[in-house]
């Protein structure tokens, strides 16, 4: 996954849950999942490719001609005319949903949850190991933790699980107190212009 998780678009939920499916049911899953994890390392090796399909000043068709070029020799059919389909519904900018999308439902069917812990400190091999038997007993899925340092957090940390987000970090719970006393603040008649918060 990535730093954070990302809302999925439910556009591309679907695609994935289909693309899902149908490579299950014709046996063509692992070659599937494989150009998913392909196109996944991609993304993360190069970073322009995010720019390129969202870029309005190129054509839908010349997208897809370039994304033909390059990936229809690699990618398995099924995962190409996935990719096509979306094209023709100008919907290429939802191909980075579409991997995280399919990786998650994967996980989900292999009873797995991807869990991510932001924390200011960094986390020792012994604790995450005891974080995920302590969540994967609270949430009745195998948990596979991806911790991420966040020093800005000052303590505490955020939990995000799909997309559940628990925010107990201090620099959260620091906003709320100042959010709640300009609350209290402006709502106090005559006290407006005493304190700014």
């Amino acid at each position: 996954m990535q730093d954070n998780l990302p809302e999925i678009s439910p556009v591309a939920r679907a695609y994935a849950e289909a693309l899902l499916d149908v490579a299950q049911n014709t046996g063509q899953l692992d070659d599937v999942a494989a150009d998913i994890a392909a196109l996944k390392a991609l993304r993360a090796a190069a970073s322009d490719i995010t720019k390129f399909l969202k870029a309005a000043s190129i054509s839908t068709e010349e997208k897809l001609h370039i994304l033909r070029e390059t990936l229809e020799p690699l990618l398995n059919p099924l995962t190409m005319r996935t990719i096509e389909s979306m094209a023709r519904r100008d919907r290429l900018e939802l191909l980075h949903d579409l991997v995280d999308a399919f990786d998650a439902q994967m996980e989900e069917r292999k009873n797995r949850i991807r869990v991510e812990l932001s924390v200011p400190q960094p986390v020792s091999s012994e604790d995450h190991a005891r974080l995920e038997q302590a969540m994967s007993g609270k949430l009745g899925k195998q948990v596979v933790l991806r911790t991420i340092q966040k020093p800005e957090l000052i303590g505490g940390g955020q939990l995000r699980i799909d997309d559940l987000l628990i925010d107990g970090s201090i620099r959260y719970r620091l906003e709320q107190m100042r959010r709640h006393m300009r609350e209290k603040i402006l709502s106090t008649p005559g006290e407006q212009n005493m304190i700014t918060v």
